[in-house]
């Protein structure tokens, strides 16, 4: 029995805004395109695998797949009639399709020539895909979301990450505190993950507060050391 996706068994915590107000009326529509933009680890795949299977005739592809893959999980996913199973008769097959949705997680890591397919695509279909920030995009991935609205994910707060750390260590049966994991993880929703599946956290990624140093007794001493050396002078 294939295991569900990690996001169906927590649930999106801390993305219930970003679902209703920007994403589903985007995903009702038939003609609004859109992107996720975030660092590493803010949860761009689950919300990709999220979009797909609320989106009737979608498909999700990674764009760090080959072209030759990609073309191939498309026209049997699509059930394309083509002429042969070489990929210019896949392609001509591929293009002759209207009115799908495509998601692609990892877009900025597709290949120029995906990147042209996918540009033509997207005359004819839906094609909104996940992008990590902080880094240069493609001139061909620049003309592909000219015009395309871009939704970038923030940090979860304290509570929401509390909120996902706890139900991550109970899927993962993790030895881990989700008090520390939740603290650890700057609400990067990757290390909630990352940190539970592992069932510790780096000593020197979380402070408890039981260890926290106890600076009265510093200031004491250096308060008595000013008071001795001005008896001395």
């Amino acid at each position: 029995m294939e295991q569900q996706p990690l996001w169906q068994q927590v649930d999106l915590i801390g993305r219930d805004r970003l679902l209703e107000s920007k994403i589903l009326p985007r995903i009702r529509s038939s003609e609004k395109r859109f992107a996720l933009k975030g660092d590493a680890g803010m949860g761009k795949t689950a919300l990709m695998q999220w979009c797909a299977a609320h989106t009737p005739n979608s498909l999700l592809i990674s764009g760090a797949s080959t072209y030759a893959q990609i073309v191939k999980e498309i026209a049997d996913a699509w059930q394309v009639e083509a002429d042969s199973p070489k990929l210019p008769d896949l392609e001509k097959a591929i293009l002759a399709q209207t009115g799908r949705t495509i998601y692609i997680d990892g877009l900025h890591k597709a290949q120029p020539k995906l990147l042209a397919l996918l540009k033509i695509l997207a005359e004819r279909h839906r094609v909104c895909g996940a992008i990590l920030a902080g880094i240069k995009l493609k001139e061909e991935l620049k003309q592909l979301l000219w015009g395309v609205e871009t939704l970038t994910l923030p940090r979860l707060d304290k509570p929401n990450a509390l909120r996902l750390a706890e139900k991550v260590c109970l899927a993962y049966g993790s030895k881990a505190s989700a008090k520390d994991v939740a603290a650890a993880s700057q609400g990067i929703p990757g290390k909630i993950v990352s940190f539970a599946a592992a069932g510790e956290v780096a000593r020197n990624e979380v402070l408890l507060k039981s260890e926290e140093i106890d600076i009265a007794p510093m200031f004491l001493v250096a308060g008595g050391a000013i008071v001795l050396f001005r008896l001395i002078g």
